[in-house]
C-alpha cells in the first residue's frame, strides 16, 4: 500500500513539474514576443 502511494505521489509531482515547465515556457515565449514588439 505504501509503495503504491509513493509511486502515485511521484507521478503526481512529475505531472505538476511538467505543468510548471509548460507554463514557464509559455511565459518566456510571451515575454520574448512582447520584447520584440517593444523594440520593433
Amino acid at each position: 500500500m505504501s509503495i503504491l502511494c509513493k509511486g502515485w505521489r511521484m507521478k503526481e509531482s512529475k505531472r505538476a513539474k511538467h505543468k510548471d515547465i509548460k507554463t514557464l515556457f509559455a511565459n518566456t515565449m510571451a515575454n520574448k514576443r512582447r520584447k520584440t514588439k517593444a523594440s520593433g
